[in-house]
């Protein structure tokens, strides 16, 4: 299933983006795990906002 998550994701790709930063938490770890998968993307998590 194509999600709007992947989609974003393949778009921000497109576009160079090459690096996604945030704060990992419980309502957002699916998407997390979507953009490890994405080998485009690289994550880096911050301690806070």
């Amino acid at each position: 299933m194509y999600t709007i998550g992947d989609y974003l994701l393949d778009r921000l790709s497109e576009i160079g983006i090459t690096e996604i930063f945030g704060v990992p938490g419980d309502y957002n770890l699916q998407f997390l795990d979507k953009i490890m998968a994405n080998k485009n993307l690289n994550w880096v998590g911050n301690a806070n906002e």
